[in-house]
């Protein structure tokens, strides 16, 4: 970063700090405010100088000391959100909170420690068979999880848990925390009624579209069910203010909401037309989003993870709504067409 102050813009007595990271999606959000005991944070960015920096430099701008941080709020598990967490916490002594679902997950799949990689890939070996993932893919994603992903957010040493309906005061105003499952499976937000402002994590970005499984880090069967409900419950709050994980904050989200909906719908009709005969979602992913030969997601592991991912998620989304039928045959999930 060439002038940090560029990265950190402030507004409605919140920070907002664009994190930089070495992935695809290039930037996320991190978020600085008061709170009635102390200063809060929202969300962190991975564990790397140029995240540490930026930190520095908006304790600095907001004019305070680390020590005056009491509170580490994580949307969700990921490591462009909990990444430095545990850098932060001992910096400032503040405990971590995330959503116990989220914690659950990060422990079993994230804050791995010795023997990372036989125990990453024994936990994730039963999902991978299950949907026909494949054996390179496999290596790979095992590979590159614990090589490249896992030591980028080590875990706290302190970490409570948030539920829904808790509540922390912020700049004045009583925000009531809210699970949206969706990305994750607890993915956390902040809502006031007051103000009607929303801290909404990674349930959509700016532009819309952000995946909404995290297949197989996911206990969650029909995720695209709890997500679409994630975006209904958010219209019934009208909110005036929407501060996402990614882009600038968002005060007209019903395009965005539209285009969503209309987003998944396609790829719902697109599946459930494919489905001809026994078919598992590890044999008609790559039919439904073609990976890309060249540019950052051509070889992009976590891209592959993502796309069938999603692609289990519309399969169990058509079963449950009775559009099509699934069975276990030695050991893998096949879906059916009915009719």
């Amino acid at each position: 970063m060439s002038d940090l102050n560029d990265f950190i813009s402030y507004e409605n007595g919140i920070y907002i700090l664009r994190q930089q990271m070495p992935y695809p999606l290039q930037e996320n959000n991190a978020y600085l405010a008061e709170t009635d005991d102390g200063w809060m944070v929202i969300d962190l960015g991975i564990d790397i100088p140029g995240t540490r920096e930026l930190w520095k430099t908006a304790v600095a701008m907001a004019g305070i000391s680390f020590s005056s941080i009491t509170k580490i709020i994580l949307t969700h598990y990921h490591p462009d959100h909990l990444g430095a967490a545990a850098w932060l916490q001992n910096m400032t002594g503040a405990p971590v909170y995330m959503s116990d679902k989220d914690l659950g997950i990060a422990s079993k799949y994230v804050f791995l420690r010795e023997d990372r990689y036989a125990s990453y890939s024994e936990f994730i070996s039963g999902a991978v068979h299950l949907h026909s993932f494949g054996e390179e893919k496999t290596e790979r994603l095992v590979s590159d999880w614990c090589d490249k992903v896992v030591p980028l957010f080590p875990a706290p040493e302190i970490i409570k848990i948030l539920n829904e309906d808790d509540s922390i005061v912020i700049n004045g105003f009583t925000y009531n925390v809210r699970i949206f499952s969706g990305h994750t499976d607890g993915q956390i937000a902040l809502w006031c009624e007051d103000n009607r402002f929303l801290f909404s994590g990674d349930i959509f970005a700016e532009n819309g579209y952000l995946h909404f499984t995290d297949w197989p880090h996911t206990n969650n069967i029909n995720p695209l069910h709890d997500f679409l409900l994630s975006l209904t419950a958010i219209e019934e709050m009208n909110p005036s203010r929407i501060y996402t994980g990614h882009g600038k904050p968002v005060t007209e989200y019903t395009g965005v909401f539209s285009k969503l909906r209309k987003r998944h719908k396609k790829i719902i009709e697109a599946i459930e037309k494919s489905v001809s005969s026994p078919v598992s979602a590890g044999e008609i992913y790559e039919l439904i989003f073609p990976v890309p030969q060249t540019g950052d997601y051509a070889d992009y592991i976590h891209y592959h993870r993502v796309l069938i991912g999603e692609v289990v998620g519309y399969l169990n989304f058509l079963v449950s709504g009775k559009r099509l039928s699934s069975e276990l045959i030695d050991g893998r999930q096949l879906y059916f067409a009915i009719g």
